[in-house]
């Protein structure tokens, strides 16, 4: 029996989203304030003064630094555009009883043609780590190797407007953060800077529309 991955994945993380994915969308202009500094005293609370030891050697501040998420690369959109995915006409299946095969080793094309080379390296390095393995059966595979390729890709500051929209409508009705395909402002802009141009518009809906990753790199071209 043939199954619509996509469709499959998109109803139930739907689903997921709770009765807050029926309450009509608005955008709602979004103010961005300044993260207080933790570093100076709060102002509110009493000073404490003690003695300074004359003598005690002078110990240099190190200067602040933005923090950085763990985990997540720090680089310029250029670097997406620098990648060599591998074939995924490489990957094997265990044996004869792989039911999502077929549909695996397509979704691993389509990644390797709608992701920036960066990303699209990843995610098919991704699927050809399980070539051969029971692992290549697993239904959620292809999904699980785009949220791989999407959190190894640099980030495009020119996609922030649109992931503030979308998340100006998603968080107020607790919608997004649902399973592997959460969503938050960083993934959103990640995921938006990882696909093709062309791509881009359709995944932008997709992602607006449910509020959740799931589901919406299935079918790029």
């Amino acid at each position: 029996m043939q199954i619509d991955r996509s469709r499959f994945l998109f109803l139930t993380s739907a689903i997921a989203a709770g009765a807050g994915a029926c309450t009509p969308r608005e955008t709602i202009p979004v103010t961005i304030s300044a993260t207080p500094d933790e570093s100076k005293p709060d102002a509110s609370a009493p000073a404490t003064l003690g003695a300074v030891d004359a003598g005690a050697p002078v110990v240099p501040v190190a200067s602040a630094t933005a923090p950085q998420v763990a985990g997540t690369p720090s680089c310029p959109d250029s670097d997406n555009m620098i990648g060599n995915p591998g074939s995924c006409g490489a990957l094997k299946a265990p044996g004869p009883q792989c039911e999502s095969f077929a549909d695996t080793k397509s979704e691993c094309g389509h990644l390797a043609k709608g992701l920036k080379p960066r990303p699209a390296q990843k995610a098919v390095d991704c699927f050809l780590s399980k070539s051969g393995t029971k692992a290549v059966c697993n239904f959620q595979l292809p999904e699980d190797c785009a949220m791989d390729a999407i959190a190894d890709a640099c980030i495009d500051p020119s996609v922030g407007p649109s992931c503030d929209s979308i998340m100006s409508n998603c968080t107020p009705h607790g919608r997004g953060r649902h399973g592997s395909g959460g969503l938050s402002r960083d993934t959103c802009m990640r995921a938006l800077s990882a696909v093709t141009s062309r791509n881009r518009s359709a995944v932008m809906s997709c992602v607006a529309e449910s509020c959740n990753l799931s589901g919406c790199f299935y079918e790029l071209k």
